[in-house]
């Protein structure tokens, strides 16, 4: 837990907030993110979709996509990585 503090020290500093798309974890990372009082200086959010449909629905992934790269590959955990840097409007995204 120490090193969450650490990173939300790091993001404070520079001015930069943090948001996630997370799958596989379950939303596992933003639990960890939340977890301390002020977190909300660098955290923004967390999108929790792990189901295809989910993808489909939420994060609007193409069904073409899917089906050829399939839900958990490199290509699928890029575009759910732009989506949630465009969602959170600045900083970073972690998309897992």
């Amino acid at each position: 837990m120490e090193s969450i503090i650490k990173i939300g020290a790091f993001l404070r500093e520079k001015g930069w907030f943090i948001s996630t798309a997370e799958s596989c974890t379950g939303g596992n990372l933003g639990t960890l993110l939340s977890k301390y009082s002020g977190s909300s200086s660098f955290y923004k959010g967390s999108i929790i979709c792990y189901s295809t449909s989910m993808k489909l629905n939420i994060l609007e992934i193409e069904e073409q996509l899917i089906k050829k790269y399939s839900v958990v590959s490199r290509e699928i955990v890029e575009i759910c990585l732009l989506y949630t840097s465009d969602a959170a409007d600045e900083g970073l995204g972690v998309d897992l």
